[in-house]
């Protein structure tokens, strides 16, 4: 008997391991399979853009990574504090083309679900001075957190696909639409996908 409980109690401790190693491992295992994407030889660019991007649809149904930063209007967000909205992530940063031309489509977006628990989001890669000054010239009105004030937050999302880089969560903190890249010619075109995928997520709630 006391042999049946200790192997029951081992069998329950691999388990949570393996479990909490699946937790882990949802956006880190994108390190490997970048380096991994990186060794293959691809017939063409195109082949090696659809093998990629492949790799950023898989993280579709990863839990939110764990932070908290401090915006520059001097709010904390605590990840967890997160649960029960819907939240909108993406990074940019100063000089990136595409995440210029589609700011006027994302602040549209802000206005239209101001009255919804949706949270919108934005990690500059610049430091907090760059950020506010180049804010003057292209407003974002996604709630601003510049790299300086968000430790670790690139590497706990693997920021390695491109920019601009989207990411929507659900209420309960699981990924459900990621987008890498823009368009130079719509400055619409991530409001266009953004803004189904808010309204269903909020039907849902």
């Amino acid at each position: 008997m006391k042999i049946k409980v200790t192997l029951s109690l081992i069998l329950m401790l691999i388990f949570f391991i393996d479990l909490n190693a699946q937790e882990e491992s949802c956006f880190k295992g994108v390190n490997k399979k970048l380096d991994e994407w990186a060794e293959k030889d691809f017939e063409s660019p195109a082949q090696a853009r659809r093998a990629k991007m492949r790799i950023v649809e898989d993280l579709v149904g990863c839990d939110m990574p764990e932070f908290e930063v401090m915006t520059l209007d001097s709010i904390k967000i605590r990840s967890e504090e997160l649960i029960g909205k819907v939240t909108v992530v993406n990074f940019w940063f100063i000089g990136c083309p595409p995440c210029e031309v589609e700011l006027p489509g994302l602040n549209k977006l802000v206005d239209e679900f101001k009255d919804e628990e949706v949270v919108f989001l934005a990690f500059g890669r610049d430091d907090e001075e760059e950020v506010v000054e180049h804010l003057k010239s292209y407003p974002f009105n996604y709630q601003q957190v510049p790299q300086t004030n968000a430790p670790g937050v690139f590497l706990a999302f693997e920021v390695r696909f491109g920019y601009p880089y989207h990411l929507v969560f659900n209420t309960e903190g699981k990924l459900v639409y990621t987008k890498v890249g823009g368009n130079l010619d719509d400055e619409d075109i991530m409001y266009k996908n953004l803004k189904p995928v808010l309204k269903e997520l909020i039907s849902l709630k």
